[in-house]
C-alpha cells in the first residue's frame, strides 16, 4: 500500500469512527505546502516508550517495522528505508561492542524467512539492554507470564505455587512464531531473586509441539535453574541463526530443520537435557541439532 492510500484510508476510517460522513470519498495525492499556509492542528504520537511497550506486549509487527523506519528517518534522513534502518542498528551495536556476524535484518517486522540472529547474540543483546538508563523501560515492555500480552496464558499453573511468596518470581518473555517456528527471549526472575536472560529458537515442522519444552525451560529457571558450579556448562554447539523472536505468519520454512536452545541463565545438567529432548519435536538425528550454551549472567543482579 502506498503512502497516500495508507494516509487517506486511515484518516477516513478515523473520521467515520467518530461519526463523520462524506459527501465525496476523500482522495490523497502528493502536493507542496503553500508558503502562506498556516498550521491549524498538530498531533503528537505516543512516546517511544509506549511504542515499544505495544510492540513487545502484543507482538505488533507493523509497529516494529515503523520503528525501524523511524530510526532511519531520524538518524540518516529521507527516504526512510529498511536498509538505512539496519545501518543505524549496526552502528549502535558497534558502539556497544557487540559484533554479530550473520545478523540479517530484512524488513524489521519479524515476518521474514531471511532475517537471522543466533540465540547467543540475542542473549548478548539482552544483557546489554539491562545496563543503559532506559533498560527498565525495555524490561517493563516485555510480556509477563500469567499476566499480560502474549504470555498472559502461559505458566499459569507453574506460577500459582509461588503466590504465597512476598517477592514473587516472574518471567518477562518476548514470544515469536511463524509456521514451523517457535521462539522465546527475555528474562526470568527466580524464586530466590536471581535474574536470568534466556533465548530459545525452534525451527522444525513440528515446532508448535515445542511450547511445552519452552515452558519447562522457563519453569526450571523460576525454580532457581543451575547451581553456580553448573552455571557455565555447554554441549557441542552449532552456531544457530534462527527466525526472529517476534511475529506470526504462515509461510513454510525452506531451510533445513534446525533447533537451538542457547543463552545466559539456563541448563547444564545431563538429566535436564535428557528431559527436554523427550519434549522437543522429533528429529531424524538429534546429533545434528544445535544444543545448549547457557550461563548465569555475572552482569545481571536480582531486581530490587
Amino acid at each position: 500500500m502506498d503512502a497516500n492510500t495508507f494516509l487517506t484510508q486511515g484518516f477516513a476510517a478515523a473520521w467515520e469512527l467518530a461519526g463523520g460522513s462524506w459527501v465525496n470519498p476523500p482522495t490523497g495525492k502528493d502536493g507542496t505546502t503553500p508558503l502562506a499556509a498556516k498550521l491549524l492542528l498538530q498531533f503528537e504520537g505516543i512516546s517511544l516508550a509506549d511504542d515499544v511497550l505495544d510492540i513487545n506486549k502484543y507482538s505488533n509487527n507493523v509497529m516494529a517495522r515503523q520503528l525501524l523506519l523511524t530510526l532511519a528517518l531520524e538518524k540518516i534522513g529521507k527516504p526512510a528505508t529498511t536498509v538505512n534502518g539496519e545501518l543505524v542498528i549496526q552502528s549502535w551495536l558497534k558502539q556497544n561492542g557487540l559484533l554479530f556476524p550473520g545478523l540479517t535484518i530484512e524488513n524489521g517486522s519479524g515476518l521474514s524467512r531471511n532475517e537471522a540472529i543466533s540465540t547467543g547474540q540475542m542473549n548478548q543483546l539482552l544483557l546489554t539492554a539491562r545496563n543503559p538508563s532506559v533498560g527498565e523501560i525495555f524490561y517493563n515492555s516485555l510480556p509477563i507470564a500469567r499476566s499480560d500480552g502474549t504470555m498472559r496464558n502461559r505458566l499459569m499453573t507453574q506460577l500459582r505455587k509461588f503466590l504465597h511468596l512476598k517477592k514473587k518470581p516472574e518471567a518477562r518473555i518476548k514470544t515469536g512464531s511463524l509456521a514451523d517456528v517457535r521462539a522465546i527471549s527475555g528474562y526470568v526472575v527466580s524464586k530466590s531473586g536471581k535474574l536470568y536472560s534466556v533465548s530459545s529458537f525452534i525451527n522444525h515442522p513440528n515446532a508448535w509441539k515445542g511450547l511445552e519444552a519452552h515452558d519447562q525451560l522457563l519453569t526450571w529457571l523460576l525454580e532457581d535453574g543451575p547451581e553456580p558450579k553448573h552455571a557455565r556448562c555447554s554441549r557441542s554447539l552449532t552456531p544457530s541463526h534462527s527466525s526472529p523472536a517476534g511475529g506470526s505468519g504462515n509461510k513454510t520454512n525452506p531451510k533445513p530443520a534446525r533447533l537451538s536452545l542457547s543463552g545466559y541463565g539456563t541448563v547444564g545438567q545431563q538429566k535436564q537435557w535428557d528431559h527436554w529432548k523427550r519434549l522437543l519435536p522429533q528429529h531424524q538425528s538429534m546429533d545434528n541439532l544445535a544444543i545448549l550454551e547457557m550461563h548465569q549472567s555475572p552482569i545481571l543482579r536480582p531486581l530490587p
